[in-house]
């Protein structure tokens, strides 16, 4: 039986699973990412988590592939990392440099790609054929699937829902721009705005439900005041509602998917904002797009990317 690797490559965590050709997982693991984040050094992590878990096959398996995700810009043949901002890389020919010591095939994808493939074949998006996700975290992050195939554009760059204009001459945003989406939703963005609050105000909901310990506040604070009809935090919580769902929405409307997967820690511990976000996406969105549409939270929660990765690297062969 031919097995597959799917490596979720984070910043803090490294998550991985072999996976067998019917979709049966075998093994996981996961373990802190190298502290210094230098190539040299996560790919030597990677090659021994990789050999680790062709050992743990079952004799006359055997283990024909590997997909990594991680966020950032790939070449289009997912060998270099362009842009990897967890690690502070730039140009990383990270695939060549564990093919040297690993003799099965490497393939990198966008870490996004690998967490909505999961859900597309294993997720909430199981038995759709067009899917949408969105994944509000620390920032915005999005992946399209067309036709069961993950869609990454002529520039491998499709699906940054997250860089959106909204405001021009808005919020400053971690990519440079201003007025992106991601600077009036995400969950860093936010957090900082509120923290912005707390400390200009000491009479504030978001200084006062810490008690000025403004390292404390967070995303799910904004629907905690809106909860409490704070003035505040209401404008702030409609805003960010009003502004993802009709982003998702105008999505919906161009491309026409049956199903919408939204996920991310900061708003799955936001209820009432999810809620509100998934009804108001077919307040938006054309009616006709809408008939075959469903909506759904995210299951595979921080299993996703390996899970997806590994079923890419079996997908495409």
């Amino acid at each position: 039986m031919k097995n597959y690797i799917g490596i979720d490559l984070g910043g803090t965590n490294i998550r991985a699973c072999l996976m067998d050709e019917n979709g049966g997982l075998k093994v996981f693991h996961k373990e802190k990412t190298d502290v210094s984040k230098k190539p040299d050094r996560v790919a030597n992590q990677i090659i021994k988590i990789v050999k680790m878990l062709q050992g743990r096959s079952v004799r006359g398996d055997i283990t024909t592939g590997c997909c990594i995700g991680l966020a950032g810009l790939l070449s289009p043949d997912g060998r270099i990392v362009k842009i990897g901002p967890n690690f502070g890389w730039r140009d990383v020919h990270f695939a060549d440099m564990l093919s040297r010591h690993i003799d099965i095939d490497i393939h990198i994808v966008n870490d996004l790609t690998a967490v909505s493939y999961g859900e597309f074949r294993m997720g909430a998006g199981k038995n759709s054929k067009n899917m949408f996700c969105v994944f509000v975290g620390s920032g915005i992050g999005s992946a399209l699937i067309l036709n069961k195939t993950p869609y990454e554009g002529s520039s491998n760059v499709a699906g940054e829902l997250g860089h959106i204009k909204i405001r021009e001459g808005g919020r400053l945003c971690g990519c440079g721009a201003r007025g992106c989406l991601e600077a009036y939703t995400g969950g860093n963005p936010v957090r900082e705005r509120i923290i912005e609050i707390a400390k200009s105000d000491k009479d504030s909901f978001f200084y006062r439900a810490v008690r000025g310990n403004t390292e404390k506040l967070n995303y799910s604070f904004v629907e905690k005041g809106y909860l409490k009809k704070d003035a505040i935090s209401t404008a702030i919580w409609e805003e960010i509602r009003d502004l993802l769902s009709m982003a998702i929405a105008n999505v919906v409307t161009v491309y026409n998917p049956d199903c919408v997967v939204i996920g991310g820690g900061a708003i799955l511990n936001t209820p009432r904002l999810l809620s509100s976000v998934m009804n108001d996406i077919r307040k938006y969105a054309t009616p006709p797009s809408l008939s075959k549409l469903k909506i759904e939270k995210a299951v595979l929660g921080d299993d996703a990317g390996m899970i997806g990765a590994a079923l890419l690297m079996r997908d495409q062969e």
